[in-house]
Protein backbone atom coordinates (compact mmCIF):
# COMPACT_ATOMS: atom_id res chain seq x y z
CA UNK A 1 0.00 0.00 0.00
CA UNK A 2 1.39 3.40 -0.84
CA UNK A 3 1.93 6.17 1.20
CA UNK A 4 -1.44 7.49 -0.14
CA UNK A 5 -3.45 4.96 -0.30
CA UNK A 6 -2.58 4.13 3.75
CA UNK A 7 -3.52 8.07 4.61
CA UNK A 8 -6.98 7.39 2.81
CA UNK A 9 -7.20 4.23 4.53
CA UNK A 10 -6.80 6.19 7.66
CA UNK A 11 -8.50 8.90 6.88
CA UNK A 12 -11.60 6.42 6.80
CA UNK A 13 -11.45 5.15 10.29
CA UNK A 14 -10.77 8.51 12.18
CA UNK A 15 -14.30 8.91 13.60
CA UNK A 16 -13.87 5.48 14.52
CA UNK A 17 -10.94 5.82 16.57
CA UNK A 18 -11.96 8.67 18.60
CA UNK A 19 -15.79 7.05 18.91
CA UNK A 20 -13.71 4.23 20.12
CA UNK A 21 -11.55 6.17 22.88
CA UNK A 22 -14.72 7.62 24.46
CA UNK A 23 -16.52 4.53 24.59
CA UNK A 24 -13.33 2.87 25.96
CA UNK A 25 -12.74 5.34 29.13
CA UNK A 26 -16.30 4.56 30.01
CA UNK A 27 -17.09 1.20 29.42
CA UNK A 28 -14.16 -0.90 28.61
CA UNK A 29 -13.65 -4.29 26.82
CA UNK A 30 -17.45 -3.64 26.84
CA UNK A 31 -17.43 -0.80 24.69
CA UNK A 32 -15.16 -1.95 22.42
CA UNK A 33 -17.71 -4.91 21.53
CA UNK A 34 -19.76 -2.11 20.72
CA UNK A 35 -17.86 -0.37 18.31
CA UNK A 36 -17.39 -3.53 16.34
CA UNK A 37 -20.30 -4.00 15.84
CA UNK A 38 -21.20 -1.40 13.25
CA UNK A 39 -24.43 -2.79 11.79
CA UNK A 40 -26.72 -4.83 14.10
CA UNK A 41 -28.92 -5.96 12.07
CA UNK A 42 -26.15 -8.67 10.25
CA UNK A 43 -25.87 -10.14 13.77
CA UNK A 44 -28.07 -12.73 12.69
CA UNK A 45 -26.49 -13.79 9.97
CA UNK A 46 -22.88 -13.29 10.12
CA UNK A 47 -20.10 -13.37 13.03
CA UNK A 48 -17.46 -10.47 13.36
CA UNK A 49 -13.76 -11.56 14.50
CA UNK A 50 -10.68 -8.73 15.27
CA UNK A 51 -7.73 -9.54 13.02
CA UNK A 52 -4.64 -9.18 15.08
CA UNK A 53 -0.97 -9.20 14.31
CA UNK A 54 2.18 -9.02 16.76
CA UNK A 55 4.45 -6.74 16.42
CA UNK A 56 8.03 -8.00 15.65
CA UNK A 57 11.58 -6.82 15.06
CA UNK A 58 13.20 -6.72 11.53
CA UNK A 59 14.46 -4.91 8.86
CA UNK A 60 12.63 -2.46 6.64
CA UNK A 61 13.79 -0.72 3.09
CA UNK A 62 12.37 1.86 1.09
CA UNK A 63 13.60 1.18 -2.67
CA UNK A 64 13.51 1.43 -5.82
CA UNK A 65 14.67 -0.96 -8.70
CA UNK A 66 16.20 -0.30 -12.32
CA UNK A 67 19.04 -0.82 -14.73
CA UNK A 68 22.13 1.02 -15.44
CA UNK A 69 25.20 0.96 -17.97
CA UNK A 70 28.59 1.29 -16.68
CA UNK A 71 30.09 4.50 -18.03
CA UNK A 72 33.79 5.72 -17.48
CA UNK A 73 34.71 7.73 -14.34
CA UNK A 74 36.96 9.86 -16.60
CA UNK A 75 36.91 9.69 -20.06
CA UNK A 76 39.97 11.77 -22.04
CA UNK A 77 39.87 12.47 -26.14
CA UNK A 78 43.44 13.84 -27.76
CA UNK A 79 43.39 15.62 -30.70
CA UNK A 80 46.69 17.01 -32.58
CA UNK A 81 46.42 20.63 -32.81
CA UNK A 82 47.21 20.73 -36.58
CA UNK A 83 47.08 18.18 -39.35
CA UNK A 84 49.92 16.12 -40.31
CA UNK A 85 51.50 13.14 -40.39
CA UNK A 86 51.81 10.80 -37.35
CA UNK A 87 55.76 10.11 -36.84
CA UNK A 88 55.96 7.89 -33.03
CA UNK A 89 52.40 5.82 -32.04
CA UNK A 90 53.58 4.27 -28.93
CA UNK A 91 50.73 2.49 -27.94
CA UNK A 92 48.04 -0.19 -28.78
CA UNK A 93 44.01 -0.46 -27.70
CA UNK A 94 43.82 -1.88 -24.43
CA UNK A 95 46.57 -1.07 -23.16
CA UNK A 96 47.00 0.99 -19.76
CA UNK A 97 49.03 4.53 -19.30
CA UNK A 98 50.26 6.72 -16.87
CA UNK A 99 49.76 10.70 -16.67
CA UNK A 100 52.05 12.65 -18.48
CA UNK A 101 52.73 8.96 -20.77
CA UNK A 102 53.72 10.37 -24.29
CA UNK A 103 51.17 8.07 -26.57
CA UNK A 104 52.04 9.82 -30.21
CA UNK A 105 53.58 12.65 -32.00
CA UNK A 106 53.55 14.34 -35.56
CA UNK A 107 57.03 15.03 -37.53
CA UNK A 108 57.88 18.18 -39.61
CA UNK A 109 56.95 20.29 -36.01
CA UNK A 110 59.27 23.63 -38.42
CA UNK A 111 56.94 25.82 -39.58
CA UNK A 112 54.94 25.72 -36.19
CA UNK A 113 58.39 25.83 -34.14
CA UNK A 114 59.22 29.51 -36.46
CA UNK A 115 56.15 30.96 -35.17
CA UNK A 116 57.00 30.32 -31.42
CA UNK A 117 60.05 32.07 -32.44
CA UNK A 118 58.30 35.13 -34.19
CA UNK A 119 55.55 35.33 -31.23
CA UNK A 120 58.25 35.06 -28.70
CA UNK A 121 60.18 38.38 -30.63
CA UNK A 122 57.04 39.77 -30.82
CA UNK A 123 56.39 40.12 -26.71
CA UNK A 124 60.08 40.56 -26.08
CA UNK A 125 59.01 43.57 -28.41
CA UNK A 126 55.82 44.69 -26.72
CA UNK A 127 57.65 44.59 -23.29
CA UNK A 128 60.15 46.84 -24.10
CA UNK A 129 57.29 49.65 -25.35
CA UNK A 130 55.67 49.55 -22.00
CA UNK A 131 59.46 49.23 -20.18
CA UNK A 132 60.53 52.43 -21.71
CA UNK A 133 57.08 54.42 -20.73
CA UNK A 134 57.57 53.33 -17.18
CA UNK A 135 61.08 54.07 -17.32
CA UNK A 136 60.55 57.82 -18.52
CA UNK A 137 57.88 58.70 -16.17
CA UNK A 138 59.92 61.19 -14.44
CA UNK A 139 61.24 62.66 -17.54
CA UNK A 140 58.02 62.45 -19.54
CA UNK A 141 56.26 64.91 -16.68
CA UNK A 142 59.25 67.52 -16.97
CA UNK A 143 59.16 67.74 -20.50
CA UNK A 144 55.30 68.16 -20.81
CA UNK A 145 56.17 70.56 -17.93
CA UNK A 146 58.45 72.20 -20.30
CA UNK A 147 55.89 72.05 -23.06
CA UNK A 148 53.36 74.14 -21.13
CA UNK A 149 55.17 76.97 -20.30
CA UNK A 150 56.98 77.40 -23.67
CA UNK A 151 53.20 77.02 -25.45
CA UNK A 152 51.71 79.61 -22.94
CA UNK A 153 54.50 82.00 -23.39
CA UNK A 154 53.24 81.75 -27.16
CA UNK A 155 50.03 82.39 -26.48
CA UNK A 156 50.80 85.68 -24.31
CA UNK A 157 52.55 86.71 -27.11
CA UNK A 158 49.98 86.24 -29.90
CA UNK A 159 47.82 87.76 -27.61
CA UNK A 160 49.67 91.02 -26.84
CA UNK A 161 50.24 90.81 -31.11
CA UNK A 162 46.53 90.93 -31.85
CA UNK A 163 45.97 93.73 -29.09
CA UNK A 164 48.74 95.79 -30.68
CA UNK A 165 47.33 95.80 -33.77
CA UNK A 166 44.14 97.99 -32.51
CA UNK A 167 46.40 100.55 -32.55
CA UNK A 168 48.99 102.61 -35.47
CA UNK A 169 52.03 101.24 -35.97
CA UNK A 170 54.26 103.97 -35.46
CA UNK A 171 54.41 106.86 -33.02
CA UNK A 172 52.03 110.17 -32.88
CA UNK A 173 55.24 112.28 -33.90
CA UNK A 174 56.71 109.86 -36.78
CA UNK A 175 52.94 109.93 -38.35
CA UNK A 176 52.72 113.70 -37.92
CA UNK A 177 56.40 113.96 -39.81
CA UNK A 178 55.41 111.47 -42.55
CA UNK A 179 52.03 112.93 -43.29
CA UNK A 180 53.47 116.72 -43.68
CA UNK A 181 56.50 114.77 -46.10
CA UNK A 182 53.85 113.48 -47.98
CA UNK A 183 52.23 116.88 -48.09
CA UNK A 184 55.03 117.94 -49.67
CA UNK A 185 55.52 115.43 -52.20
CA UNK A 186 52.10 115.98 -53.50
CA UNK A 187 52.44 119.77 -53.23
CA UNK A 188 55.56 119.44 -55.70
CA UNK A 189 53.39 116.43 -58.07
CA UNK A 190 50.92 119.09 -58.49
CA UNK A 191 53.25 122.14 -59.73
CA UNK A 192 54.93 120.06 -62.14
CA UNK A 193 51.61 118.77 -63.35
CA UNK A 194 51.27 122.48 -64.17
CA UNK A 195 54.73 123.48 -65.25
CA UNK A 196 55.98 120.16 -66.98
CA UNK A 197 53.23 117.82 -67.36
CA UNK A 198 55.61 115.62 -69.27
CA UNK A 199 58.73 115.84 -68.15
CA UNK A 200 60.89 113.36 -66.30
CA UNK A 201 60.70 115.08 -63.55
CA UNK A 202 56.74 114.91 -62.71
CA UNK A 203 57.55 111.24 -62.79
CA UNK A 204 60.25 111.01 -60.51
CA UNK A 205 57.96 113.30 -58.06
CA UNK A 206 54.82 110.95 -58.72
CA UNK A 207 57.43 108.10 -57.27
CA UNK A 208 58.31 110.32 -54.54
CA UNK A 209 55.30 111.03 -53.30
CA UNK A 210 53.65 107.17 -53.33
CA UNK A 211 56.58 106.26 -51.31
CA UNK A 212 55.73 108.60 -48.85
CA UNK A 213 51.98 108.10 -48.83
CA UNK A 214 52.93 104.13 -48.39
CA UNK A 215 55.39 105.08 -45.34
CA UNK A 216 52.34 107.38 -44.35
CA UNK A 217 49.86 104.35 -44.32
CA UNK A 218 52.02 101.82 -43.23
CA UNK A 219 52.53 103.98 -39.63
CA UNK A 220 48.59 105.00 -38.88
CA UNK A 221 47.60 100.96 -39.14
CA UNK A 222 48.03 97.80 -39.59
CA UNK A 223 46.74 95.97 -42.03
CA UNK A 224 43.51 93.55 -42.34
CA UNK A 225 44.95 91.01 -43.33
CA UNK A 226 48.19 91.20 -40.77
CA UNK A 227 45.16 91.01 -38.51
CA UNK A 228 43.74 87.94 -39.78
CA UNK A 229 46.73 86.75 -39.51
CA UNK A 230 47.41 87.42 -35.89
CA UNK A 231 43.73 86.29 -34.63
CA UNK A 232 44.36 82.91 -36.60
CA UNK A 233 47.79 82.53 -34.46
CA UNK A 234 46.16 83.33 -31.06
CA UNK A 235 43.99 80.67 -32.16
CA UNK A 236 46.51 78.07 -32.78
CA UNK A 237 48.57 79.73 -29.53
CA UNK A 238 45.18 79.33 -27.30
CA UNK A 239 44.44 75.50 -28.71
CA UNK A 240 48.47 74.25 -27.74
CA UNK A 241 48.24 75.63 -24.75
CA UNK A 242 45.15 73.68 -24.02
CA UNK A 243 46.34 70.64 -24.79
CA UNK A 244 49.56 71.24 -23.44
CA UNK A 245 47.99 71.57 -19.93
CA UNK A 246 46.22 68.69 -20.20
CA UNK A 247 48.96 66.72 -21.15
CA UNK A 248 50.74 67.81 -18.10
CA UNK A 249 48.04 67.58 -15.63
CA UNK A 250 47.23 64.04 -17.00
CA UNK A 251 51.25 62.87 -16.99
CA UNK A 252 51.46 64.53 -13.26
CA UNK A 253 48.33 62.34 -11.96
CA UNK A 254 49.14 59.49 -13.44
CA UNK A 255 52.67 58.91 -12.16
CA UNK A 256 54.32 60.22 -15.75
CA UNK A 257 52.78 57.75 -17.98
CA UNK A 258 49.73 58.89 -20.46
CA UNK A 259 46.82 56.44 -19.24
CA UNK A 260 46.04 55.87 -22.99
CA UNK A 261 49.84 54.89 -24.55
CA UNK A 262 49.84 52.75 -20.97
CA UNK A 263 46.63 51.05 -21.90
CA UNK A 264 48.06 50.73 -25.52
CA UNK A 265 51.35 49.26 -24.86
CA UNK A 266 49.32 47.07 -21.76
CA UNK A 267 46.92 45.01 -24.57
CA UNK A 268 49.74 44.80 -26.99
CA UNK A 269 51.90 43.13 -24.26
CA UNK A 270 48.74 40.75 -23.51
CA UNK A 271 47.88 39.56 -27.20
CA UNK A 272 51.25 39.48 -28.08
CA UNK A 273 51.64 37.09 -24.90
CA UNK A 274 47.83 35.40 -25.92
CA UNK A 275 50.03 35.03 -29.29
CA UNK A 276 52.84 33.34 -28.19
CA UNK A 277 50.90 31.31 -25.71
CA UNK A 278 48.46 29.85 -28.99
CA UNK A 279 51.99 29.20 -30.74
CA UNK A 280 52.80 27.12 -28.10
CA UNK A 281 49.77 25.32 -27.51
CA UNK A 282 50.06 24.33 -31.24
CA UNK A 283 53.60 23.01 -31.42
CA UNK A 284 52.77 21.21 -27.88
CA UNK A 285 49.46 20.06 -29.69
CA UNK A 286 51.76 18.22 -31.99
CA UNK A 287 52.93 15.32 -29.09
CA UNK A 288 49.82 13.79 -27.03
CA UNK A 289 50.46 12.83 -23.52
CA UNK A 290 47.48 11.23 -21.31
CA UNK A 291 46.75 13.39 -19.15
CA UNK A 292 45.02 10.61 -16.82
CA UNK A 293 45.88 6.89 -15.68
CA UNK A 294 43.47 4.79 -17.68
CA UNK A 295 43.18 2.45 -20.99
CA UNK A 296 43.53 3.14 -24.04
CA UNK A 297 39.91 2.35 -25.42
CA UNK A 298 40.40 3.57 -29.33
CA UNK A 299 42.68 5.30 -31.54
CA UNK A 300 42.10 6.68 -35.13
CA UNK A 301 44.91 6.05 -36.81
CA UNK A 302 49.07 4.45 -37.44
CA UNK A 303 52.08 5.82 -37.86
CA UNK A 304 53.43 6.97 -41.03
CA UNK A 305 49.92 7.91 -41.72
CA UNK A 306 47.78 11.78 -42.07
CA UNK A 307 45.99 12.59 -39.25
CA UNK A 308 43.59 15.95 -38.64
CA UNK A 309 42.47 17.82 -35.71
CA UNK A 310 39.86 14.82 -34.87
CA UNK A 311 40.09 12.59 -31.89
CA UNK A 312 43.00 9.99 -32.20
CA UNK A 313 43.61 9.06 -29.14
CA UNK A 314 40.49 8.22 -26.31
CA UNK A 315 41.64 6.92 -22.98
CA UNK A 316 39.39 6.57 -19.92
CA UNK A 317 39.76 5.56 -16.43
CA UNK A 318 38.08 2.17 -15.78
CA UNK A 319 39.24 1.82 -12.20
CA UNK A 320 36.78 4.51 -10.66
CA UNK A 321 33.92 3.20 -12.97
CA UNK A 322 30.46 5.01 -12.70
CA UNK A 323 27.36 4.06 -13.35
CA UNK A 324 24.72 5.75 -15.71
CA UNK A 325 21.56 4.26 -13.79
CA UNK A 326 17.19 4.68 -14.97
CA UNK A 327 14.31 4.42 -12.66
CA UNK A 328 10.51 4.71 -13.07
CA UNK A 329 9.29 8.38 -12.86
CA UNK A 330 6.83 7.16 -9.97
CA UNK A 331 10.06 6.17 -7.64
CA UNK A 332 11.43 10.03 -8.30
CA UNK A 333 11.47 10.69 -4.79
CA UNK A 334 13.81 7.99 -4.39
CA UNK A 335 16.47 8.88 -6.10
CA UNK A 336 18.38 11.95 -4.51
CA UNK A 337 22.42 13.09 -4.14
CA UNK A 338 23.98 10.92 -1.72
CA UNK A 339 21.60 7.64 -1.93
CA UNK A 340 23.20 4.08 -1.52
CA UNK A 341 22.97 1.63 -4.54
CA UNK A 342 23.23 -2.24 -4.88
CA UNK A 343 24.52 -3.00 -8.04
CA UNK A 344 24.44 -6.13 -9.55
CA UNK A 345 25.80 -6.69 -13.29
CA UNK A 346 24.62 -8.83 -15.13
CA UNK A 347 27.52 -10.67 -15.96
CA UNK A 348 28.56 -10.98 -12.58
CA UNK A 349 25.61 -11.84 -10.99
CA UNK A 350 26.74 -13.20 -7.97
CA UNK A 351 28.58 -9.82 -7.34
CA UNK A 352 27.12 -7.72 -5.45
CA UNK A 353 28.52 -3.76 -5.90
CA UNK A 354 28.00 -0.86 -3.74
CA UNK A 355 28.07 2.94 -4.81
CA UNK A 356 26.31 6.52 -3.95
CA UNK A 357 24.52 8.51 -6.23
CA UNK A 358 26.48 11.74 -7.36
CA UNK A 359 24.70 13.37 -10.30
CA UNK A 360 20.28 13.63 -10.77
CA UNK A 361 19.13 14.59 -13.89
CA UNK A 362 16.67 17.61 -13.98
CA UNK A 363 14.76 15.85 -16.52
CA UNK A 364 12.82 12.95 -17.27
CA UNK A 365 13.69 10.60 -20.02
CA UNK A 366 11.27 8.74 -22.17
CA UNK A 367 11.07 5.22 -23.89
CA UNK A 368 7.68 4.50 -25.15
CA UNK A 369 5.11 5.05 -23.46
CA UNK A 370 7.22 5.18 -19.69
CA UNK A 371 9.36 8.56 -18.40
CA UNK A 372 12.30 7.57 -16.10
CA UNK A 373 14.18 9.07 -14.24
CA UNK A 374 18.28 8.91 -14.78
CA UNK A 375 20.88 9.67 -12.40
CA UNK A 376 24.87 9.02 -12.01
CA UNK A 377 25.91 6.35 -9.26
CA UNK A 378 29.83 6.86 -8.04
CA UNK A 379 31.25 2.79 -7.65
CA UNK A 380 32.97 1.97 -5.06
CA UNK A 381 36.05 0.08 -5.90
CA UNK A 382 36.57 -1.72 -2.99
CA UNK A 383 33.52 -3.65 -3.96
CA UNK A 384 34.75 -4.60 -7.58
CA UNK A 385 35.60 -8.36 -7.31
CA UNK A 386 39.61 -9.12 -7.65
CA UNK A 387 40.68 -9.39 -10.70
CA UNK A 388 37.57 -8.68 -12.43
CA UNK A 389 37.71 -5.75 -15.26
CA UNK A 390 34.31 -3.98 -15.59
CA UNK A 391 34.31 -3.42 -19.78
CA UNK A 392 32.22 0.14 -20.64
CA UNK A 393 28.20 -0.09 -21.42
CA UNK A 394 28.32 -3.58 -19.06
CA UNK A 395 24.93 -3.83 -17.90
CA UNK A 396 23.41 -3.98 -14.35
CA UNK A 397 20.67 -4.09 -12.68
CA UNK A 398 20.48 -1.20 -9.45
CA UNK A 399 18.32 -1.04 -6.45
CA UNK A 400 18.50 2.36 -4.89
CA UNK A 401 18.30 3.01 -1.51
CA UNK A 402 16.43 5.98 -0.41
CA UNK A 403 15.74 4.69 4.02
CA UNK A 404 16.53 1.44 5.89
CA UNK A 405 16.42 0.51 9.91
CA UNK A 406 17.21 -3.02 10.66
CA UNK A 407 16.12 -4.59 14.17
CA UNK A 408 13.31 -2.49 14.39
CA UNK A 409 10.08 -2.86 15.47
CA UNK A 410 7.35 -3.76 12.79
CA UNK A 411 3.71 -3.79 12.48
CA UNK A 412 1.73 -3.98 9.69
CA UNK A 413 0.30 -0.80 8.05
CA UNK A 414 -3.27 -1.68 8.30
CA UNK A 415 -2.64 -1.54 12.14
CA UNK A 416 -1.55 2.26 12.06
CA UNK A 417 -4.43 4.74 13.27
CA UNK A 418 -3.82 8.44 11.87
CA UNK A 419 -5.31 10.59 14.47
CA UNK A 420 -4.17 13.90 13.09
CA UNK A 421 -2.14 16.02 13.36
CA UNK A 422 0.83 13.78 12.81
CA UNK A 423 -0.19 11.55 15.90
CA UNK A 424 -0.39 8.19 15.01
CA UNK A 425 -2.00 5.29 17.75
CA UNK A 426 -2.12 1.33 17.69
CA UNK A 427 -5.21 -0.68 19.32
CA UNK A 428 -3.01 -3.27 21.41
CA UNK A 429 -4.63 -6.37 22.06
CA UNK A 430 -4.36 -7.92 25.94
CA UNK A 431 -3.83 -11.41 27.09
CA UNK A 432 -7.63 -11.53 28.01
CA UNK A 433 -8.61 -9.97 24.30
CA UNK A 434 -9.11 -6.69 25.35
CA UNK A 435 -8.44 -3.55 23.34
CA UNK A 436 -6.94 -0.48 24.50
CA UNK A 437 -6.31 2.41 22.22
CA UNK A 438 -2.24 3.41 22.64
CA UNK A 439 -0.24 6.54 21.20
CA UNK A 440 2.99 5.80 18.48
CA UNK A 441 5.78 7.09 17.14
CA UNK A 442 6.19 6.21 13.40
CA UNK A 443 9.94 5.87 11.47
CA UNK A 444 9.48 4.67 7.91
CA UNK A 445 6.75 2.68 6.08
CA UNK A 446 6.20 0.75 2.84
CA UNK A 447 3.20 -0.68 0.82
CA UNK A 448 3.28 -3.45 3.99
CA UNK A 449 4.98 -2.44 7.18
CA UNK A 450 5.84 0.38 9.19
CA UNK A 451 8.18 0.88 12.08
CA UNK A 452 7.46 1.82 15.19
CA UNK A 453 9.99 4.06 16.76
CA UNK A 454 8.62 4.35 20.68
CA UNK A 455 5.07 3.15 22.18
CA UNK A 456 4.80 -0.52 21.68
CA UNK A 457 7.21 -3.36 21.89
CA UNK A 458 7.98 -6.56 20.16
CA UNK A 459 5.78 -8.99 20.70
CA UNK A 460 2.93 -6.99 22.17
CA UNK A 461 -0.42 -7.66 19.97
CA UNK A 462 -2.70 -5.35 17.50
CA UNK A 463 -5.82 -5.24 15.92
CA UNK A 464 -5.53 -4.86 11.93
CA UNK A 465 -9.09 -4.71 11.55
CA UNK A 466 -12.35 -7.01 11.82
CA UNK A 467 -13.11 -9.87 9.36
CA UNK A 468 -16.37 -10.94 9.12
CA UNK A 469 -17.52 -14.82 8.76
CA UNK A 470 -20.77 -16.46 7.99
CA UNK A 471 -22.76 -18.39 10.33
Amino acid sequence: MTTTKKRSFIARNRIWIILLAVLLVGGGTAAWYFFLRADPTTAAASTETTQTATARRGDLRISASGSGTLIAGKTAELSFSTSGTVDELNVKIGERVTAGQKLASLGNTEKLETGVLAAELNVISAQKVLDSLQASADSAVAQAYQTFISARATQTSAQKNVWTMKYSRCSGDTIEDLYEEMLIKQETVVKLTEAKPDSDDLATAKDLYNNAKANYDYCLAYTEDEKLEAAAALQVAQSSLVEAEKTYETLKTSAGIDPDELTTAENQLKQAEISLALAQQDLAGTVLTSPIDGVVLDISGEAGKVADTGVFITVADLDHPYLDIYIDETDLDKLFLGASVEIVFDAYPDNTLLGTVTEVSPQLYSSGQSSFAQGVVEIDPETIPSGVTLPLNLGASVEVIANEVTNAVLIPVEALRDLGGGEYAVMVVDNLGGMKLRAVTVGIMDYTYVEITSGLESGEKVSTGLMETAQ
